[in-house]
């Protein structure tokens, strides 16, 4: 249901009167000098049943206000396990618990739609490449169990607040997709997300201690 209703959503907005409008603003965007931003975030969602907070750290380019692109990392901070029997080296069952991992390399885009002194709008989306497994102990040594590949899709819109020039928090919600999923863990990871994130704003610290490299273009 959840996908159905972010793909109507998706092919209206692409095919709406505007989406032409959009692309011009986009294009002319990129025309502008890039500043450099640096943000965190966490975004609290599900893994089938149980609360997954997964934290984020991102560098990347913004274009004339309006335009973002850049990469992350990401990875499941949340303790989710399961119980699992191994034999030990007397050959005696043990129980244990493997813990999931999840983790992967995020390309992203944003739009700002919209934005004032202290506010500001936008759509990110974001691409995962990554891996989910679960990790577990014997002997002291860390043993992957099920490592496989995963692709994911993440869009949302999101509100972000300038507390000062060079630093603001924001708040978003969205969907994630698994558009590879890894097939031997037994989980689902589609999920909607509630996304809280830290903005450090360097291109207004770069501009005060170097003002005269401010340029509006190349």
């Amino acid at each position: 249901m959840h996908l159905r209703i972010i793909i109507l959503i998706v092919l209206s907005f692409v095919f709406s009167p505007g989406f032409a409008q959009l692309f011009d603003t986009i294009a002319v965007s990129f025309k502008y000098k890039p500043r450099i931003e640096f943000k965190l975030d966490s975004r609290n969602s599900f893994i089938t049943t149980q609360r997954a907070k997964i934290f984020g750290v991102k560098i990347g380019y913004e274009y004339n206000e309006t335009v973002k692109l850049g990469i992350g990392y990401n990875q499941l901070v949340s303790t989710i396990s399961k119980e699992k029997v191994i034999v030990d080296e007397f050959q005696n069952n043990q129980k244990i618990y493997a813990n999931l991992k999840f983790v992967f390399v995020s390309p992203y885009f944003e739009y700002v739609f919209h934005r004032n002194k202290k506010w500001e709008h936008t759509i990110p989306l974001q691409l995962g490449f990554g891996n989910t497994w679960y990790e577990y102990k014997v002997n002291g040594r860390n043993i992957r169990e099920n490592y496989r590949p995963i692709i994911l899709y993440e869009p949302a819109m999101t509100t972000q607040y300038k507390i000062m020039p060079w630093f603001g928090i924001g708040v978003g919600l969205g969907y994630r997709i698994l558009l590879l999923n890894n097939n031997s863990i037994n989980e689902n990871f589609n999920s909607p997300i509630y996304v809280l994130k830290m903005k450090v704003f360097l291109g207004t610290i770069v501009k005060s201690i170097w003002p005269k490299n401010d340029q509006k273009r190349k």
